[in-house]
């Protein structure tokens, strides 16, 4: 399933990047989608440390997080950091908070989170 960014976070992100790709296991409990996470490796957390797009604080936070062993990361409790852009849920056509960048595995890219 692809997720399209707001016009907003477009913008932030220079036109870069339109939407992105999530997997799920439960397409059925897609209404309750509230975030996103990705991966501290994703492209487009990657584009958004090249390109300071967040505070000082929250890069290096990313790039603490990049530097995580994915053994340590199985083991490690699960954090995130706001990545300040929003996508438009598939369904409801409503925004909702994107990227929350949580220390997982570098194979596990993007996830949908419910609550």
């Amino acid at each position: 399933m692809n997720l399209v960014l707001s016009d907003s976070s477009k913008q932030k992100l220079n036109n870069t990047f339109e939407k992105y790709e999530v997997f799920t296991t439960r397409p059925d409990t897609i209404y309750g989608v509230t975030y996103t996470a990705l991966a501290p490796e994703h492209k487009i957390v990657k584009y958004i440390v090249e390109n300071k797009l967040l505070s000082d604080e929250k890069i290096a936070q990313i790039e603490a997080m990049q530097k995580v062993t994915e053994r340590d990361r199985a083991t490690k409790e699960k954090e995130g950091i706001d990545l300040e852009i929003t996508v438009i849920h598939p369904l409801t056509g409503k925004r909702y908070l994107y990227g929350l960048l949580t220390l997982y595995w570098q194979v596990m890219v993007v996830g949908l989170l419910w609550q």
